[in-house]
């Protein structure tokens, strides 16, 4: 946390200059932004309240008051779909990034994953601008832009690709597109400041260990001494940022994007899942190895990697850490090294 305050120091100077509603605090991504939002404070001495609105709150409030943060916060017990404009004070600054992001809802309800999404973004952007909201962050996802071609090296913020409207798994992918759109219209219509960060693929602390992601898992299995299982042949390519590093960029983009646009933040240092396992068994204390159960196919190959130029040349953002450092920083705060 005092990483990101350092290195964010002007763009929390002015995000914790007032309050801050945070939808999603208890997942990976808002855990994060919390955290540092919370640090800053204490660093900076400012006064900007945050208000942190999830489903189920209670473990959260353990988790801060175990770091050391007993105030500067409200926690709201709410659905997004029915948080009321009561819950948020005039002129606040709203980070969107409630999602359930699980597989599992989406392959099995794929329906109510489509409904919670569209339906918490029309209720949050009739929040703000009832309330006079003075910036409103959407963290999407890259999963926007559909399937990459395996030969396209990283996908740009213009890039015209899109999901299968036909493939009923694709609704997380439609429902983000349908929610940039809405907070694009409410912003060229009712001139909401509503600016997009699309997010790919992260690897920290307070990642799960046991869900579909990859880089999860494989510091999961590593930690409880596992080997590491591959079912395809480890081919598909994928980047991963640290978690001080999409910190810095989320407060940037709140603090310095454009209304009206989108930023992918990410890394766009590739690696494939074979490369990634490795990695993390050379780091691992245990002598954990990776099995290779599968091959690669047109079908099972692919390729998840952001450009970030963007983000670079608009708002001087950078990663700082890398791949084998992120996997040293995740494998020792679960207790491995």
């Amino acid at each position: 946390m005092a990483e990101i305050v350092a290195r964010a120091s002007d763009d929390l100077e002015t995000v914790t200059d007032g309050p801050l509603v945070l939808t999603g605090s208890t997942g990976f991504v808002g855990t994060w932004l919390t955290l540092s939002f919370l640090e800053a404070k204490r660093k900076l001495g400012s006064r900007g309240d945050l208000i942190l609105v999830s489903r189920n709150p209670l473990g959260q409030r353990r988790l801060l008051e175990e770091a050391g943060y007993n105030s500067g916060y409200t926690t709201i017990s709410s659905d997004v779909r029915l948080l009321s404009p009561n819950s948020v004070p005039e002129g606040a600054r709203l980070i969107h990034a409630a999602t359930p992001a699980r597989a599992s809802l989406n392959n099995s309800r794929p329906l109510e994953m489509l409904n919670i999404i569209v339906d918490g973004q029309k209720n949050l952007l009739e929040v703000a601008h009832a309330k006079g909201t003075k910036a409103f962050l959407f963290l999407s996802s890259g999963a926007v832009y559909g399937k990459q071609p395996v030969d396209l090296e990283g996908l740009s913020e213009d890039w015209s690709g899109a999901p299968s409207v036909v493939d009923a798994q694709n609704a997380y992918h439609e429902g983000k597109r349908v929610a940039e759109l809405m907070g694009n219209l409410y912003q060229s219509s009712l001139n909401l400041p509503f600016v997009t960060a699309r997010l790919f693929a992260f690897l920290a602390p307070f990642l799960p260990l046991d869900e579909h992601f990859a880089a999860g898992n494989f510091i999961g299995d590593a930690v409880a001494g596992r080997d590491i299982s591959i079912q395809s042949g480890g081919g598909s390519i994928r980047s991963y940022q640290y978690g001080t590093d999409m910190s810095v960029w989320l407060w940037a983009i709140l603090a310095r994007g454009e209304s009206g646009h989108a930023y992918n933040v990410g890394s766009d240092q590739s690696v494939t899942i074979l490369e990634l396992a490795q990695r993390v068994t050379a780091q691992s204390l245990d002598g954990v190895q990776v099995r290779v159960k599968g091959v690669d196919t047109p079908k099972n190959i692919s390729r998840y990697v952001p450009a970030v130029h963007r983000a670079k040349l608009t708002l001087s953002l950078e990663n700082c850490v890398q791949l084998d450092e992120a996997i040293r920083r995740t494998l020792r705060w679960n207790g491995e090294l």
